[in-house]
């Protein structure tokens, strides 16, 4: 939902289809690379912080259920991306 967000906001905000699914995937793959390497990499750390892996994967759900603030975050970030892409694509003229 992060990412599909992510381009729905950058697609409101370029009218450009191409960039929305670009900077979409940019954003996935650097934040799957960012959490991955910032468990190996110590001084990666802070990178975990803005991937949508980590508040999903981080308090492995599967063992310990969903934890309510990271959950918020995954339901937070899509949210207010998609408040963003209706402000931003009100203002376009989609007619012509």
């Amino acid at each position: 939902m992060c990412h599909g967000a992510a381009a729905l906001a950058l697609g409101a905000a370029t009218g450009r289809r191409a960039y929305a699914i670009g900077g979409a995937a940019v954003l996935a793959a650097v934040g799957y690379l960012g959490n991955t390497l910032a468990l190996q990499v110590e001084e990666l750390e802070w990178l975990r912080f803005g991937s949508a892996f980590y508040y999903a994967l981080g308090p492995d759900p599967l063992t310990n259920g969903l934890d309510p603030g990271f959950t918020a975050v995954l339901v937070a970030a899509p949210v207010a991306l998609v408040a963003l892409a209706g402000l931003r694509f009100d203002r376009r003229d989609v007619l012509v």
